[in-house]
């Protein structure tokens, strides 16, 4: 009997040795933009120490995109109010939040502000200005403060969408790539293996001008763009 509780033992903490170097490699992905430790200096993404707890979007030292700066007022002020004093505080955010994720998202790089997203807006700040019973001073203070942020990070979130190169200014520089491709080509036809390697080179240029297009010029639009998600969680508000 001994000799088993012995071998539990030795399993145990392999397994844990294990998971522990396990849970290191799986780590050297994320440490060339993320730290672990306060003392180790602000990397490209949001410091990690602390992380558990830690409010959406909380690093202060971090320039947070507006959508993380949208979604972290949404979810404090949902926090904030509970849900037997105003039963309807919450579900206005979710279906805000819906609105945003499911409609203005698909519509906003045109410069199409969702109308129904503002409303509900507008009605989350009603809801403060007219109060409601147990509403104190204080908690009408932070209510307006957190949704000051939301209209503030919505608009900055606009302003990303629209942002953009004009399809003019994109459709002549492309016509002009394409042109010097196929010059190159003909110049150096009389050597196949040059003409070859330039022809490739250009023609990564090219794609790297279109992944442009795609992932710079139109930031919230089809499958490469700015995730929705920290949004899309305050959907299940209750």
């Amino acid at each position: 009997m001994r000799w088993m509780v012995v071998a539990a033992a030795f399993l145990a903490a392999a397994a844990g040795a294990r998971a522990e170097t396990c849970d290191r490699q799986v780590f050297e992905h994320c440490q060339a933009c993320h730290a672990l430790a306060k003392d180790a200096g602000q990397k490209p993404g949001p410091q990690l120490a602390g992380v558990i707890g830690r409010p959406v979007a909380g690093d202060p030292a971090f320039d947070y995109s507006p959508v993380l700066q949208e979604a972290r007022a949404l979810n404090f002020a949902a926090t904030l109010v509970d849900t037997k004093a105003n039963p309807a505080w919450r579900p206005a955010i979710a279906a805000y939040a819906r609105t945003v994720t499911q409609r203005e998202w698909q519509t906003m790089s045109d410069g199409a502000e969702d109308p129904e997203a503002r409303r509900i807006l507008d009605d989350l700040h009603r809801m403060v200005i007219d109060g409601w019973s147990g509403q104190t001073v204080s908690l009408r203070t932070a209510l307006s403060t957190a949704l000051q942020e939301v209209e503030v990070a919505r608009q900055n979130r606009l302003m990303a969408a629209v942002d953009f190169i004009p399809e003019e200014v994109w459709l002549s520089v492309m016509l002009s790539a394409l042109a010097v491709l196929i010059f190159s080509a003909m110049l150096l036809a009389h050597v196949p293996n040059t003409a070859r390697v330039t022809a490739t080179l250009l023609g990564v240029v090219i794609g790297i001008m279109w992944f442009s297009v795609l992932a710079v010029d139109r930031p919230f639009v089809g499958k490469i763009s700015v995730s929705n998600a920290p949004l899309a969680k305050l959907m299940i508000q209750r």
